[in-house]
């Protein structure tokens, strides 16, 4: 069967501005979590501290299966989307991961290796300035993988955008934001709930 987390709105100082919290994440499973379908959340960290953790976060053994579609993350550091201990491949589609600082990684993976993750049609947006887009293996060495490199080493995200997305006082697209219609239609899913993202 499959599960689903949405229509969330999260918002707030999240981690307190306390630079030792490290919460797991703000949408977390953890343990034999899966099929999850995690879509159309606002999820928006007003905090200016280095909270560590991750927003959308995926915690094996025994886990896989989950996707993430549509969501709007908005934080000032850290990782947006972490998959750790998780056997099973892990979509994430038509999210924006907008980084408020330079300091973001859009997708943590540990410590597996990176093809546990299928990402595309995303806007990331400043998750790669000052370290990578995507980084796995963090629990050990960390492996900071650049942009360019997550599209062309592991054919990851070719559809997807890091440009500014624009963001209105409510966090959806102003008219001029260059992630409307950059997405995938997700119609076909099935997923009545999901279609209804406005």
């Amino acid at each position: 069967a499959t599960s689903g987390i949405y229509n969330n709105y999260i918002h707030g100082n999240l981690a307190g501005n306390a630079p030792g919290t490290s919460p797991s994440g703000y949408i977390s499973c953890q343990d034999n979590c899966i099929n999850i379908n995690v879509f159309n959340n606002i999820i928006i960290d007003t905090s200016t501290g280095t909270d560590g953790g991750g927003t959308i976060y995926f915690n094996g053994p025994g886990g896989g299966g989950q996707k993430v579609y549509n969501n709007t993350i908005q934080r000032p550091c850290c990782s947006m989307i972490v998959v750790t201990g998780t056997t099973g491949n892990v979509l994430v589609k038509n999210n924006i991961l907008n980084c408020t600082n330079t300091n973001c990684a859009a997708i943590e993976i540990r410590p597996n290796t990176p093809t546990v993750v299928t990402a595309d049609y995303n806007n990331g947006y400043q998750d790669s300035i000052s370290s990578g887009y995507m980084v796995y293996n963090s629990a050990t060495s960390g492996a900071f993988v650049s942009y360019a490199n997550w599209q062309g080493t592991y054919s990851q995200d070719l559809n997807s955008i890091t440009s500014n997305p624009l963001l209105a006082g409510n966090y959806g697209l102003l008219t001029a934001s260059p992630a409307i219609r950059a997405g995938a239609n997700l119609t076909g899913l099935g997923i009545t709930a999901l279609n209804s993202d406005g």
